[in-house]
């Protein structure tokens, strides 16, 4: 079976020098139970930056505070949309509050967390936790659900290009951005199609090496017990060898 959802959570939440060890497991388990593709898929993960740990187990810690940062992202990108098209200029300033009130207080908790965890704080850290949850709760559906759940597996950038909300009018100011970003997304599929590719040609070729090893293990298991059989009767041999040697002398005396 694939791993869960939970269970990826889980995997995100352990301290960055245990996430190796405890993906490989992960790796492992599935490997097991036959689920070679999943099993590659999780061993392709690499461990998150420290900062990206922290995010991660405060979303989990503390659900309901990453919520209200989504909420006052998605309020902002709204209110950006308006402002641009001439309209609501009190709602983005609202907005902008808003979501700055809710960065700031996540970040020192985020900070408080690495503190706690033995890491030193620094400017660029401070500002790589920001960076990354303010680019989480500004980005597409998918971003904010690893956001929401504590498995975003790298830092963020800051959003270059206007993203209008859906339902809202798109300014003609950033019609070239968003076709940029459309090209951008186009390119990260087929990205992520050739690499769901090449995961799948991995796994066939994992299955076909580990039938090659089984059947050698079958083979060597084989060899193994013939090598014991045989001496085994090398043994019996000699000892037979050995009596008759003995009662061959005890005749001779006679």
């Amino acid at each position: 079976m694939p791993l869960s959802a939970e269970d990826l959570a889980r995997l995100y939440a352990v301290p960055p020098a245990e996430f190796v060890r405890e993906r490989d497991a992960a790796a492992k388990r599935l490997r097991e139970a036959g689920n070679a593709a999943a099993a590659v898929a999780i061993k392709a993960l690499r461990r998150p930056p420290v900062t990206v740990w922290a995010i991660n187990r405060l979303a989990q810690e503390r659900p309901a505070e990453i919520a209200a940062l989504i909420d006052a992202g998605e309020a902002l990108e709204k209110a950006q949309a308006l402002a641009l098209a001439g309209q609501a200029g009190d709602a983005l300033r609202e907005a902008t509050r808003r979501e700055r009130e809710c960065l700031t207080r996540l970040v020192s908790a985020v900070e408080a967390l690495l503190t706690a965890a033995g890491h030193a704080e620094s400017p660029a850290t401070r500002r790589e936790i920001q960076q990354t949850l303010h680019a989480a709760a500004t980005g597409d559906e998918g971003v904010r659900i690893q956001l929401r759940t504590g498995t975003l597996p790298r830092a963020l950038e800051p959003p270059t290009a206007f993203r209008a909300p859906e339902g809202l009018p798109v300014p003609k100011t950033v019609v070239g951005d968003q076709h940029s970003e459309q090209a951008r997304l186009r390119e990260a599929k087929q990205t992520a199609e050739r690499l769901a590719r090449e995961a799948e040609r991995a796994a066939a070729e994992l299955g076909r090496l580990e039938a090659r090893l089984a059947a050698a293990q079958a083979e060597v298991d084989r060899l193994t017990e013939e090598v014991r059989r045989a001496q085994k009767d090398a043994r019996d041999a000699r000892t037979r060898a050995q009596k008759a040697e003995r009662e061959l002398a005890a005749l001779t005396r006679a």
